[in-house]
């Protein structure tokens, strides 16, 4: 027989202020606000990881690597002797392993938890460097340089096949536009992005890779822009702008499944919290981090993403992570 319940369904229950144990699905009624929320499934919520023994900004990373099995290496951290620190990361928490042979920050840095490479970057003192470091594991050990000394590059792939792209370099401070891959012994200059860039964001494989944000003249690392250009192991093309310009931001994923989070946005250097998702054509917002950060890492696909470090507005050891979730929705 059917019951009353099974024709009318449940009440919405009306409460003064929101429930603190909601599950997904459910529905309230915010009597004090005058609003109906409820519970929606989302796969954008950030939550704390495990924090790194060394806060640091500017560091190189495994781009290619997961929440479970990621490395950084390098940056800037308020010990001069932990500018070389490498830590692994287990999906728990992060392991000091074997320091790289030359300290530095803003550095590139791409590949897997076993199969790293880290290159150019910021030496104090002696300025930009060029030299080249690859990880098998367990140690570092010196590769073939660059063909320019720099840093504040762009940088995704594998350690058999890097993607560094513009940055600074000499002579001076000077903003550049040049790309060069990395086929595992040896870096080949290719075809220059159109503008010159720093501090970019790069995501993606050599053969396939998304660039976004930066400062470019007239603009500068302090002023950046908006654009997005792509890469197809030969040419690049222009692609959907990000919704908030940025520098410094940490990027990820795919060149079809992408995600920039946080970076920095000027004047003033505002520390930004924003996530934006690239499915290559366009980019759409997404679910915030929990704390705004620059010149941090990333790591693993979009959708399971890990971002570790910042910089302003002070040195930062703190993780987060992507995972699945639930979001609560407002009427208007």
């Amino acid at each position: 027989m059917t019951t009353y319940r099974e024709i009318r369904g449940q009440l919405i229950k009306s409460v003064t202020s929101d429930p603190s144990d909601t599950q997904l699905g459910e529905v309230w009624y915010n009597s004090s606000l005058g609003v109906l929320k409820g519970n929606q499934f989302t796969a954008s919520v950030f939550r704390s990881g495990g924090t790194m023994n060394t806060a640091r900004q500017g560091s190189g990373n495994a781009d290619q690597g997961s929440q479970s099995a990621t490395l950084v290496f390098a940056g800037e951290s308020p010990s001069p002797s932990s500018r070389s620190a490498t830590e692994e990361y287990n999906g728990t928490s992060w392991t000091e392993v074997g320091d790289l042979n030359t300290a530095r920050k803003t550095i590139g840095g791409s590949g897997t938890l076993t199969a790293a490479i880290g290159f150019g970057g910021y030496t104090n003192p002696g300025g930009f460097n060029d030299s080249s470091e690859e990880w098998n594991g367990t140690s570092w050990t010196e590769g073939n340089n660059l063909n320019r000394a720099k840093d504040s590059m762009g940088h995704c792939g594998f350690q058999t096949a890097a993607l560094s792209v513009a940055g600074r370099g000499t002579p001076g401070v000077t903003i550049l536009s040049e790309v060069e891959e990395y086929n595992g012994t040896s870096w080949t200059e290719v075809t220059n992005i159109p503008t010159v860039i720093s501090q970019t964001s790069a995501f993606g494989v050599q053969t396939a890779a998304v660039t976004c944000g930066g400062g470019s003249p007239p603009l500068s690392p302090k002023y950046p822009g908006a654009f997005t250009f792509e890469y197809d192991g030969s040419n690049w093309t222009s692609g959907g702008a990000i919704n908030n310009a940025r520098g410094a931001a940490a990027a990820t994923g795919a060149a079809t499944a992408g995600v920039i989070m946080g970076g920095a946005q000027s004047p003033p250097d505002a520390v930004m919290d924003f996530v934006e998702d690239y499915n290559g054509t366009s980019f759409t917002s997404a679910p915030t981090l929990a704390t705004a950060r620059t010149q941090c890492g990333g790591s693993g696909p979009s959708t399971y993403a890990i971002t570790f470090g910042s910089g302003l507005p002070a040195f930062s050891a703190t993780t987060e992570e992507r995972t699945d979730g639930i979001v609560t929705l407002t009427t208007s």
